[in-house]
């Protein structure tokens, strides 16, 4: 059975390698590191990020505009909250080139749509 609650043991499976770089390579700088980060994740997720609110950091990245989280804590919900999502709704997303092949035919039934309904048909 999947666990949606946001404690720390389902917090921490969202942790990712990347989220580590920069910490020294002891493991007991590394589990100070986890803990801190897990208590202020726990934190966040109890207060819905009520106080303070969060406000997301903008950048350009090859000509687009991208949001980020200022902290690690904060980016923890958020992935435990997309898992969440993904895991309850079962949407499947489809590649690009399927997202554009499905949009050119409904583009073309709507002009085929759009001549039957100019000549009265």
């Amino acid at each position: 059975m999947y666990d949606q609650s946001f404690c720390k043991k389902t917090l921490e499976r969202v942790l990712q390698k990347r989220d580590f770089v920069g910490i020294t390579k002891t493991s007991a700088a590394q589990k100070a590191f986890r803990d801190d980060i897990l208590n202020k994740a726990v934190a966040s997720a109890r207060s819905r990020f009520d106080d303070p609110p969060i406000h997301l950091e903008k950048f350009t990245l090859n000509q687009r505009t991208v949001f980020s989280f200022p902290n690690l804590n904060d980016e923890l919900v958020a992935r435990k909250l997309c898992e969440n999502i993904k895991r309850s709704q079962k949407i499947a997303t489809s590649g690009r080139s399927q997202i554009v092949s499905n949009l050119r035919l409904l583009l073309e039934e709507g002009e085929i749509g759009r001549a039957s309904c100019r000549e009265g048909v």
